[in-house]
């Protein structure tokens, strides 16, 4: 009988300034190799029916070493019967992360053939079938490894189309959207993407604005640099929090001098300065700044720094019985694997996910599991714990947990919390209920868009759900003009994405 496979982890320190890449990388083909029960030799035979040579010793080796190879990753893809994308994308976007990145050894390029690059630009141009998340990755690699592109001009719509189907996609669309949208950022229509990230984010009552900021941020200059800390202090949270959320992915994504860093710095301590009057700025304004540089973080004043609360974190960075969420992220994996090998690198991923105050952390964690067979089982878990009484952290860092993960909870039972006397426990449920595609009744859902605590997930709900409702409330006087305005976003966004299995 042959040995099972070793469990592949990444023994990094949990507070280091750098993870094992090429262990996450292993992870995410072993585990689906696994879940689908096939050996080595069982998937090159697949790969072979589908075109693709390799040996089983190569495939050991991509395992073992998390060797970024997209043809290879691509091949996984073909041979477990996934959509085109569904692993290169999360992989794609934890390479390009972080600034001790991989190359990709043999990348996925476009065939040199002028009809499929125009069935590409027609998939996502075209009005006769909406676009998929493989339709957007086809069109960016088109437009970024290849002779043929569109002109700027005929870019933008298109772009901008991209942008707001982000806003509004779940499940591995919405893997696939960002990955296209940070590809093409990342190449020659760069601009043009910088361009509409810039209408869109300046656009009344914008919502969703975090991805895109990070997607703009996966190519850094002092430009950008200075464009997210000139929001950091913007009137509408919405907008600063994607600001922060920027300034964490340009920090791992390198490229940035201390010299630029430092002059970010009056631009922490205006935005501080709104804390006191609205404290819900304050946890992202403390995280990023302790995800910052050394040379930002001295550059801010001690006094700025003394205001700002403690960046929401796990007490301790351990990996034993001492650090009681750890314990709680190996109890998930535990119950989620079933024994199933990945459990290992499962529970530090849950962990990150839940516990890391570093966004990139806590996204591309987030990433792997959302795009690993562990994803259903894992929400579910999820949704069972926020229904417990947790500690503050948890309960604090689940509703970012679901929405860095943008699965479809259609299957989650989140009645019980939006029946809660508890307004924190409610705004879970409303974020749970948004990525469901489902609304409270109306009675309740207007309550909840005036209150500031709810207000923000309360229409996230109804928008994702295309509730009827949104044209009166986007009307309604008696609701603030961020709601209202938001309202009236929504209505031309449009309701969720879930592209077909």
């Amino acid at each position: 009988m042959p040995r099972p496979p070793l469990e592949i982890d990444d023994r990094s320190p949990l507070d280091g300034s750098r993870i094992d890449l090429a262990a996450r990388i292993g992870w995410l083909l072993r585990a689906w190799r696994t879940e689908r029960g096939l050996s080595l030799r069982a998937l090159q035979s697949e790969l072979a029916a589908h075109g693709s040579s390799t040996s089983v010793t190569a495939l050991s080796r991509v395992e073992v070493s998390g060797e970024r190879n997209g043809l290879l990753v691509h091949g996984y893809e073909r041979g477990l019967g996934l959509p085109y994308g569904a692993l290169r994308a999360p992989i794609d976007v934890l390479c390009r992360t972080y600034e001790y990145r991989p190359a990709d050894v043999a990348p996925v390029l476009p065939p040199d053939d002028l009809g499929a690059f125009t069935r590409a630009c027609e998939a996502v141009g075209g009005a006769t079938a909406p676009p998929t998340g493989s339709d957007w990755m086809r069109f960016a690699e088109f437009h970024a490894d290849s002779r043929y592109g569109l002109p700027a001009s005929q870019m933008e719509p298109l772009v901008d189309r991209l942008v707001g189907e982000l806003a509004r996609s779940v499940g591995t669309g919405y893997q696939q959207r960002y990955d296209a949208l940070a590809r093409l950022r990342c190449g020659r229509y760069g601009d043009v993407v910088l361009d509409v990230a810039r209408a869109a984010i300046a656009r009344p009552g914008a919502q969703r604005l975090s991805d895109l900021m990070s997607a703009v941020c996966e190519w850094p200059s002092p430009e950008v640099l200075s464009w997210c800390a000139s929001l950091l202090d913007d009137e509408c949270y919405v907008v600063a929090r994607a600001a922060c959320l920027g300034l964490q992915n340009l920090r791992m994504v390198g490229g940035i001098t201390d010299d630029q860093w430092v002059a970010v710095a009056p631009r922490v301590a205006s935005a501080a300065a709104l804390v006191a009057d609205e404290p819900v700025r304050g946890p992202v304004l403390s995280s990023t700044l302790a995800a910052s540089p050394p040379a930002l973080r001295a550059a801010v004043p001690p006094s700025v720094r003394a205001a700002l609360p403690d960046p929401p974190r796990p007490q301790r960075w351990t990996r034993n019985r001492l650090n009681g969420h750890y314990n709680a992220a190996a109890a998930l994996a535990a119950e989620v694997t079933g024994g199933r090998p990945g459990e290992t690198l499962l529970t530090r991923l849950i962990f990150e996910a839940l516990y890391d105050f570093r966004a990139t952390h806590a996204v591309t964690s987030s990433y792997l599991i959302a795009a690993s067979p562990f994803a259903p089982a894992l929400v579910s878990a999820l949704a069972r714990l926020a229904a417990t009484d947790t500690d503050p952290l948890t309960r604090q860092r689940l509703a970012d947990t679901f929405g860095n993960l943008m699965l479809p909870l259609d299957a989650v039972d989140h009645l019980p919390l939006l029946a809660s006397e508890d307004p924190d426990r409610v705004d879970l449920g409303l974020r749970m209920a948004a990525l469901a595609g489902t609304v409270p009744a109306s009675r309740q859902l207007r309550h909840l868009l005036t209150d500031t605590r709810t207000a923000e997930n309360a229409m996230m709900a109804a928008g994702l759900a295309g509730d009827p409702s949104l044209s009166r409330y986007a009307e309604d006087g008696g609701l603030s003009e961020d709601v209202r305005s938001a309202a009236r976003w929504w209505l031309a966004t449009g309701p969720r994405i879930v592209d077909p299995a």
